[in-house]
């Protein structure tokens, strides 16, 4: 889970497009193929969603699952109501709801493009975490949550690097104990 805050209109526009507005034969078929393309993506929208925001989700799906068809705004307070400490998920609703009037009815192809907006903010926030982390590493130090390699505390520019490259997912060339033959 990440912790920073992201814009939530990207993901408000994706759970205004799961929740049905009615009950006719076109809105159903409209939310199917949604959730559809939320089976597709599921791990990138829990890569790049909290906790509450997954919540939701899973609340959404499931109701898909038994009827065939997405609950509409109403029915899924009930339905957040009726969980164990609902609070997270009910104020996440209350802010969805005052957003509704700036968001669009949309089909899962377009659905893409809104994923695609909280993957960006998602990915420049994290890298923004880990550049603030290396800042930290390299101004003057910072304990050493997980203790690497013994060390009570992170300090120098190399261990900034080394933190960079095992956070970002790539090898660094300064950190290779590898000589060339």
């Amino acid at each position: 889970m990440y912790e920073f805050d992201l814009d939530p209109r990207p993901y408000f526009q994706l759970i205004h497009a799961i929740l049905r507005e009615d009950g006719s034969d076109q809105e159903i078929d409209r939310t199917g193929r949604v959730m559809e393309w939320v089976l597709r993506t599921r791990h990138t929208i829990n890569r790049v969603c909290d906790r509450t925001e997954m919540q939701l989700i899973g609340i959404l799906w499931e109701q898909f699952n038994l009827n065939k068809k997405t609950p509409t705004r109403d029915t899924i307070t009930m339905l957040v109501e009726a969980r164990h400490q609902p609070k997270a998920v009910l104020d996440l609703l209350s802010r969805y709801d005052k957003d509704v009037p700036d968001l669009m009815k949309i089909t899962h192809a377009d659905m893409d493009v809104f994923l695609q907006v909280r993957i960006d903010e998602f990915e420049k926030n994290r890298l923004l975490r880990i550049l603030e982390t290396a800042r930290h590493i390299v101004s003057g130090g910072i304990s050493n949550p997980k203790n690497l390699k013994g060390r009570e505390e992170l300090t120098s520019a190399p261990t900034a690097v080394s933190c960079l490259s095992s956070k970002t997912g790539s090898r660094s060339p300064t950190t290779s104990t590898r000589r060339p033959r």
